[in-house]
């Protein structure tokens, strides 16, 4: 004979528990069915037993990283996707030249795996990209204005005219 204890909540699931005349505590949770001397023993029995379960996976991708050393420089980087973060819910990934990182946020350009000749072919428009922005600030900075300066300095000479 066994008795109705009340609900467990594990990971948001309500659980119904009850104590036999052994004083043995018993769960079921989904098909699988629970037992434990404590009912703290068996609330993290069924913690442990709803973790998700340990899958491999292994997604290879390309993505543009910006150049820590130059912040309007793109590096090409491949690497493999190999889980997601159980808290942080970073993507975890391998890098190609064996480290390990995480992909933050999903402003990444994260593309499929690119082959060499594509990998080639975004190399070079990265460089053209990079080499007409170059060009783009150049251009602007030979060209700068400072409008503040630029109507201080007239103002300030209308009052010097204006008291000689």
């Amino acid at each position: 004979m066994s008795m109705d204890v009340g609900k467990m909540d594990v990971r948001g699931t309500e659980v119904e528990v009850t104590v036999d005349e052994h004083g043995i505590f018993h769960a079921t949770l989904g098909q699988a069915s629970f037992a434990a001397e404590t009912y703290k023993s068996l609330h993290e029995r069924l913690i442990t037993a709803s973790r998700r379960a340990a899958v491999k996976v292994s997604v290879p991708f390309t993505t543009l990283i910006r150049d820590r050393l130059s912040d309007s420089k793109h590096v090409i980087r491949n690497g493999t996707a190999t889980g997601i973060h159980a808290t942080t819910r970073e993507i975890l990934v391998r890098w190609d030249d064996g480290s390990a990182g995480k992909l933050r946020g999903y402003s990444y350009d994260v593309m499929e795996r690119l082959d060499a000749d594509e990998t080639a072919t975004l190399a070079s428009m990265i460089t053209a990209s990079d080499e007409a922005r170059d060009s783009l600030l150049a251009f602007m900075a030979a060209r700068k204005l400072s409008i503040h300066r630029v109507i201080t300095e007239a103002q300030e000479g209308r009052l010097r005219r204006a008291k000689m």
